[in-house]
């Protein structure tokens, strides 16, 4: 049988993994774009990252922008880091006691 302590952790523990199994869900089923080059360059994902689609404007297609399209590109993909970063630690922190604790999450997530 547990000690009462112990019995609080267990629950604590339970609260928090549940909470984290809903924000990885909302995640999930969010979608998060960025933009690059006043819209040339577009890139859509899910919480998580996954599903990336990119979108790039007919006219910047053309041959003589190849580097121009590369730049707009790197640009949009450290955007959507930065984006989905700050959206997951958001998400996990409102969903879990970390956030009201004020408890800075790693980057792992």
């Amino acid at each position: 049988m547990l000690n009462p302590f112990e019995a609080l952790i267990q629950k604590q523990v339970a609260r928090f993994q549940e909470g984290l199994q809903q924000a990885f869900a909302e995640l999930a089923e969010m979608t998060v774009e960025v933009q690059a080059g006043d819209g040339a360059v577009t890139l859509r994902a899910n919480g998580l990252g996954d599903g990336l689609k990119v979108s790039i404007s007919e006219p910047l297609l053309a041959p003589e922008n190849h580097c121009e399209v590369e730049r707009l590109v790197a640009e949009a993909v450290a955007e959507l880091m930065r984006k989905l970063k700050e959206v997951k630690r958001e998400r996990i922190a409102e969903r879990t006691p970390l956030g009201s604790l004020k408890v800075e999450l790693p980057d792992v997530f």
